[in-house]
């Protein structure tokens, strides 16, 4: 479980957070929503010490994250999986070799190296693209690759920075359903940082949206229309049929 307490965090004097509370159960798929600078990627840093708090602490499992030494830290992160707004392929590595390089760092051997890998790609549907450079597969496929890179170290989180931006309606719906999948398959607890209010309906069981710091409204996704919060309704507004 994910547990964040009273978090405040600022920028040269400039407010980020202002007591930010958050509990994420385990198996649960949350979706952050905000306006630009509302703190959606501040908060996904501080899970997983990227950034330390100035007030307020945040845990996971049994962990305090921002009292974590070094080594420590690096072992949590383990357990962390992203997938990131760009695909962040290293153009001159083939997908193989993209996937590979963080058991390789880990010291997984090669065999073991391989079985991941390939079975990686499959859940994505992807087998067959290992030999090939991200430079040969579309943007679509890329971000799917994004996908597999971050379940090759079978994590207990994943965690998705914006993975539908730039995506066209079709391509963002794959992705939307290969995160139902993840999750139905897997049970991977997830955070979906999203400005893309369609996949947080799909994809996610309950919606966060952050305003000025701190959370405005926090409710399951079957409850969403129903709550009269006007911040929510103007996220809504785009995603509702246009009337003439």
């Amino acid at each position: 479980m994910i547990r964040i307490e009273n978090l405040y965090k600022a920028f040269e004097g400039k407010p980020v957070l202002q007591g930010l509370s958050l509990e994420i159960a385990d198996g649960e798929t949350v979706a952050v929503l905000g306006k630009s600078g509302s703190g959606k990627t501040v908060l996904l840093k501080h899970i997983v010490g990227l950034l330390k708090p100035d007030r307020g602490t945040v845990w996971v499992d049994r962990y305090e994250v921002p009292r974590l030494k070094r080594r420590a830290l690096y072992e949590l992160r383990r357990r962390f999986g992203f997938v990131f707004q760009a695909a962040a392929l290293f153009d001159s590595l083939t997908v193989y070799e993209n996937l590979a390089l963080p058991l390789r760092d880990r010291g997984v051997p090669e065999p073991e190296i391989r079985r991941r890998v390939q079975e990686a790609l499959r859940r994505v549907g992807l087998e067959g693209s290992e030999n090939l450079y991200p430079s040969e597969i579309s943007g679509g496929m890329q971000k799917r690759v994004g996908v597999a890179r971050a379940l090759v170290t079978e994590p207990r989180y994943l965690f998705y920075d914006e993975p539908t931006t730039g995506l066209d309606p079709v391509t963002a719906d794959r992705i939307n359903d290969l995160m139902i999948r993840l999750k139905q398959e897997l049970g991977i607890t997830a955070v979906l940082v999203t400005h893309d209010m369609r996949s947080a309906l799909r994809v996610a069981d309950r919606l966060v949206l952050l305003s000025q710091g701190r959370i405005r409204v926090s409710v399951p996704v079957t409850e969403v229309f129903s709550t009269p919060d006007p911040e929510l309704q103007d996220f809504l507004e785009s995603i509702r049929p246009k009337t003439e």
